[in-house]
């Protein structure tokens, strides 16, 4: 039987690097950890402050096979200019949101997103497969970053309803299945038609010879 978990971001914050333009991914650039704020922004370099989240997957009963899984933030402010693009990221996390965890490279990608809605608008992505892969692993925590791209090498952000913050707060929902138990012993097997045969011609064999005796007598 299926059954569904939601799971509350346990670490989160956002990753702020020191100028407008320092190379791509290079983690010598991102100095600053918030762990009050969820947001991205960006600058001419496209990857200015990067959004961390970690979920707690160790939660799901033990045996469950995940069939689907849905990662949802909320927008709650936003001055990024038209056409600006979030790109999602998943890592093996750890339980605890720290600077290092904004390097993307090596992530796994979980797709580019054009968002179109305003505060309240939920944005969600599916991310069956990298929940899967992790479980297989058996990791216990799972990780994603969310960085934005502008428009024209604009500059903007984008900032997310908080963890905890209820409606509209970051969330992990997990459908999932339990593995059944192994069959119960079943009754014991009926005998085959030749070791029936077998049994029928040894008891007309002692028949016969019981027989004979009481003949001899």
């Amino acid at each position: 039987m299926a059954a569904t978990i939601d799971l509350s971001a346990v670490a989160w914050g956002t990753v702020q690097n020191n100028g407008d333009y320092p190379p791509q991914n290079d983690p010598s650039v991102f100095v600053s950890f918030f762990s009050g704020v969820l947001a991205n922004g960006e600058g001419t370099d496209q990857y200015r402050n990067r959004a961390i989240l970690e979920f707690d997957l160790s939660l799901l009963a033990p045996g469950a096979v995940v069939t689907s899984a849905l990662f949802s933030v909320t927008q709650n402010e936003s001055n990024a200019q038209p056409g600006s693009v979030w790109r999602r990221f998943g890592y093996t996390g750890d339980g605890i949101a720290q600077l290092g965890d904004e390097n993307v490279t090596g992530d796994v990608s979980l797709g580019d997103l054009v968002p179109t809605g305003g505060p309240g608008t939920t944005y969600s992505v599916d991310v069956t497969s990298f929940i899967a892969s992790l479980l297989a692993g058996s990791q216990d925590f799972a990780g994603f970053v969310i960085t934005e791209s502008a428009a024209n090498d604009g500059f903007g952000f984008t900032n997310y309803v908080l963890p905890g913050a209820g409606a509209g707060a970051p969330s992990l929902f997990l459908t999932y299945s339990l593995q059944s138990d192994p069959p119960p012993e079943g009754p014991a097997p009926v005998p085959e038609p030749t070791s029936l045969a077998l049994l029928g011609v040894g008891a007309f064999g002692m028949l016969w010879r019981a027989r004979q005796r009481r003949r001899s007598r």
